[in-house]
């Protein structure tokens, strides 16, 4: 049997021999490199999923990781001076790492000059729609009281993750449920969202979370969806609390058990 360092002595003078790539195409010893090199567009737009606020939501593709993502963009009408506020929903969002909270994968400024965020693109229903279909007496079985007290438990546990990181929704209702195609739970559009006051302003710098930049100094007016404010709401000088999300919660509990 031919000795084994024979073998390993020619595995180490090839090893040490350069590569000669000379007359072959980048694309065909890597492919992959050769189409990254070549976006220079990264996201084809492809059509209008949601809008509200002050933001529109489209789906798009992402070339350079091939999938369907969903993009935010400032309505056509929003200014300027107003883009921080739009980017807030985002930069709160890529911080809440939660299983049921949507995830954020990418910001940027677009060649307008307009800012954007690119989210999860999930396939399902919202909350709002099943419950809807429900209440028309569709798909009960499937979403049996049980299964939708399943959901509320979701819910609960990305809300008490947030608010462990000091950040309130204030705006939740079942528009801001979606539910996948797999059963899966996510709480979205953080776009009203706050940093809590008081203890978690010691914590901000280790949290990269200000609450006099992420909090509601460009927004004077009442915001929330009547049905599921907290009292404390109707006037936008009150503290907003943990208790103020926890309120919304008690409404969609009421409906999700009584439709």
């Amino acid at each position: 049997m031919p000795d084994s360092s024979i073998y390993r002595q020619l595995y180490e003078e090839a090893e040490q021999q350069p590569l000669d790539l000379s007359g072959s195409p980048t694309e065909t010893i890597c492919p992959l490199y050769y189409v990254l090199e070549r976006i220079e567009d990264r996201y084809e737009l492809e059509e209008e999923i949601g809008i509200g606020g002050m933001k529109q939501v489209f789906r798009v593709y992402d070339l350079q990781t091939e999938r369907h993502v969903a993009m935010a963009r400032p309505k056509d009408n929003v200014a300027p001076e107003r883009y921080d506020a739009f980017l807030r929903e985002g930069h709160i969002t890529s911080r809440l790492e939660h299983p049921n909270i949507i995830k954020i994968f990418d910001m940027g400024i677009d060649g307008s000059m307009r800012p954007f965020f690119t989210m999860e693109y999930k396939r399902g229903l919202s909350l709002r729609k099943i419950l809807n279909l429900l209440r028309a007496g569709e798909n009960v079985e499937e979403y049996s009281l049980p299964r939708r007290l399943s959901i509320f438990l979701r819910i609960c546990e990305a809300i008490a993750y947030a608010h462990s990181r000091h950040v309130l929704h204030l705006d939740l209702k079942p528009e801001n449920i979606q539910v996948g195609t797999f059963g899966e739970v996510q709480v979205c559009d953080w776009g009203l969202g706050e940093i809590e006051r008081g203890e978690s302003e010691q914590h901000s710098s280790e949290a990269l979370l200000d609450p006099d930049l992420y909090g509601d100094q460009l927004e004077t007016g009442i915001r929330g969806t009547p049905g599921y404010m907290a009292p404390e709401q109707e006037n936008p000088k009150a503290p907003k609390t943990i208790q103020t999300d926890i309120y919304a919660l008690g409404c969609l509990l009421y409906e999700l058990s009584t439709l």
